[in-house]
């Protein structure tokens, strides 16, 4: 967020709802994913809320699918995104918006090995 306000000083309130429209409607989003993912023909639960085998089964599928989604999201904002640069903060500033964009694609990295094991 904040590196979006420095792009768009005057623009704060739009930039802060366009963002926060966008966290809260990827939560709906996501749902409907998982509903058609893991049980698309809306099985009911057998005895004690327990679903079949079939459905427990496509619960790895859909965190998968949710890790290539959010990870191609986060490179698609590495490689759009670039510091924003001012004269007054120097090299060190530069250094640490790329030491910060490092530490995202090491996350993602450990998450695939994580799933993929």
């Amino acid at each position: 967020m904040r590196a979006s306000w420095r792009h768009y000083p005057n623009k704060k309130g739009l930039i802060t709802g366009v963002l926060l429209a966008g966290f809260g409607s990827s939560s709906s989003i996501f749902n409907l994913i998982a509903d058609r993912l893991i049980n698309p023909f809306l099985e009911k639960p057998l005895e004690n809320n327990i679903y079949s085998k079939e459905i427990a089964n496509k619960v790895p599928l859909y965190f998968l699918v949710v890790l290539i989604a959010t990870a191609a999201v986060g490179f698609i904002s590495i490689i759009i995104l670039f510091p924003y640069q001012e004269s007054s903060k120097g090299d060190n500033y530069m250094k640490l918006e790329y030491l910060v964009s490092w530490e995202i694609i090491k996350f993602h990295r450990v998450s695939i090995l994580l799933i993929c094991r």
